[in-house]
């Protein structure tokens, strides 16, 4: 049996007043639409749905704040620091500073580490928000850690410099020296742990944009508990902070991680 379809302004639980016959139309024309599926495709970022028959897109909020993620245009780059800048005079400082940053060739390889450490939550039954974090991590919680992201497709490169006859270290030269290590790769899309205020990104943004030039597509920063892949970049920091001290437990863990995907540059 045929059925009838009535107009979307005369259905049931609609109105026929110039707000109900708003709320019908297109959000844009189809020019724009075709140019914001091309645009966010890819992203994930758009959405096609029908309401009375006709089509309307909007824009994911919630989605966008990942749009590092998202892209497929450039290197993804997080960067982390072991160690504080301090001079080592300096009660609880450290003898060197080492920043490490983790590379990803591709959004997808991002995605999937990022799924890994959540599987890795799950089984350990901690909250979503539960962070990995190096230096407070067990031993044993670090391995599991380690042996979780191993399969998945990243590079290490790390930079550890010796804070002897220095007064301050710079996040950003020690942070351009790591890079330096990786491959020659497309723009890179940098995400750094977010340390001190507005001064430090300022600071950060103006060195790595000096030496990197046009090879920086974006730079921010971000909480490390917010970011599971900083989370793997702080465990990278860690382990390079070990080997360029000599401590213990450092080509352990370098084991788990994989040495195929890891290198390290001594400053001093």
């Amino acid at each position: 049996m045929a059925r009838c379809h009535s107009p979307p302004a005369q259905r049931r639980g609609t109105s026929a007043s110039p707000e109900g016959e708003r709320a019908t139309r297109p959000l844009a024309s189809k020019r724009w639409q075709a140019a914001l599926r091309a645009t966010f495709r890819e992203a994930g970022h758009f959405h096609r749905h029908y309401r009375h028959g006709r089509a309307s897109c909007h824009y994911d909020v919630s989605r966008a704040r990942k749009c590092s993620l998202a892209q497929d245009c450039g290197v993804l780059v997080f960067a982390d620091e072991s160690g504080d800048p301090g001079p080592v005079g300096k009660a609880g400082a450290s003898e060197r500073f080492t920043v490490a940053v983790v590379a990803f060739e591709s959004a997808k390889d991002a995605q999937d580490c990022e799924a890994r450490i959540r599987m890795l939550r799950a089984r350990l039954s901690v909250s979503a928000r539960s962070e990995f974090r190096f230096r407070n991590d067990r031993h044993e919680r670090r391995l599991q850690l380690l042996a979780a992201i191993a399969p998945a497709r990243f590079l290490v490169a790390a930079a550890s410099t010796s804070k002897a006859d220095r007064d301050q270290i710079s996040f950003g030269r020690v942070c351009v020296a790591a890079i330096e290590e990786l491959p020659p790769s497309p723009p890179l899309r940098i995400v750094a742990d977010e340390t001190g205020g507005r001064a430090h990104r300022t600071q950060l943004s103006r060195e790595l944009r000096l030496v990197l030039g046009e090879r920086l597509r974006s730079l921010r920063t971000a909480r490390s508990q917010s970011e599971d892949l900083l989370q793997v970049a702080d465990y990278a920091a860690g382990i390079a902070a070990r080997l360029a001290g000599g401590r213990a437990g450092g080509e352990e863990y370098l084991d788990a991680l994989g040495r195929h995907r890891f290198t390290l540059k001594l400053i001093g």
